[in-house]
């Protein structure tokens, strides 16, 4: 049985900070949510205009009519597994903050992982202006964080969503970046620009759908209901967007630049192998998480 503040928000006196919390923390583990009380909490923040201080040093306070209703409707759309990030409108990413919406994905943990092995290459060329290109940018979270961080460094993101483009600048212009980058629209399983394939990057960056087909049912609710899936599979096999990235890359990195991409936990050894045998000069390795999965294709051009 759902509780008065669920059903009848009239019905709120007795809805403390800390009641509505601990119970929304069981209702969401019932539903299969992963962190269920970190999420209750947010949601909770996001409706009270508060900080996460502020939730516990007011750990007694009661929650009005209005406030229950809106806390109502973000705690159900949590629980029918809508991604946190979407309900909230924002992700942090490398310590900023990120518009998101179904258009792009979610930005993860992983991914910046990949944004420190790229700062630290870039960062020993001595803040030369570079040129970087984000392939596959979604919300632009990669591009963006590199650049807040690369004052004189410029770069090019490409993505085939337009929403997602849309985004990602929203994004950049958020962050003061924007006059230093050019958005393109592109399918790359299809043709890619002329403005890449004629231009020359001291780094490239990518995370790209790859995950096959078959694999998609398996995937969690959020992400199989929500997340775009154009984002996220490739084709049959789940490595299609590589293939297409290792075909072109001898034209568009320059000497002594870095390929840098996210990968599947499961693709490392195929993908080292793959691109050993097209570019066997460059130096190739698989870099791990710090989970311990294989995550990351390095390839550097000597």
């Amino acid at each position: 049985m759902l509780p008065s503040f669920l059903v009848k928000t009239s019905e709120h006196m007795n809805w403390t900070i800390q009641k509505i919390i601990n119970w929304s923390q069981n209702y969401l583990q019932e539903k299969g949510v992963e962190n269920p009380r970190l999420d209750a909490e947010l949601l909770l923040e996001e409706v009270l205009s508060i900080s996460r201080i502020q939730l516990y040093t007011q750990w007694d306070r009661p929650l009005n009519a209005d406030e229950l209703a809106k806390y109502k409707v973000l705690i159900k759309r949590r629980a029918q597994r809508e991604p946190l990030a979407y309900i909230l409108g924002k992700r942090e990413f490398y310590s900023l903050d990120f518009k998101v919406s179904p258009a792009v994905l979610v930005p993860r943990p992983e991914t910046e992982e990949l944004v420190e092995h790229a700062l630290h290459f870039l960062k020993a060329q001595k803040e030369a202006p570079l040129k970087l290109l984000d392939l596959y940018t979604g919300s632009g979270c990669i591009l963006t964080s590199l650049l807040k961080h690369l004052p004189a460094s410029f770069g090019t993101g490409v993505d085939c969503s337009a929403a997602a483009l849309e985004l990602a600048q929203i994004n950049a212009v958020t962050h003061h970046v924007n006059e230093r980058v050019d958005w393109l629209e592109a399918d790359l399983s299809q043709t890619w620009p002329s403005k890449i394939l004629e231009a020359k990057f001291d780094l490239i960056t990518a995370n790209p759908p790859y995950i096959a087909e078959a694999e998609w049912t398996t995937l969690q609710e959020e992400v199989q209901f929500y997340e775009p899936k154009i984002a996220l599979i490739s084709g049959p096999h789940g490595s299609e967007a590589y293939e297409a990235m290792l075909q072109n890359l001898e034209k568009i990195l320059a000497p002594h630049g870095l390929f840098i991409c996210e990968i599947g936990m499961d693709q490392g050894l195929t993908l080292q192998q793959k691109a050993q045998s097209l570019l066997p000069q460059w130096n190739t390795s698989i870099l791990k998480d710090l989970s311990g999965k294989d995550r990351f294709l390095k390839m550097m051009r000597s």
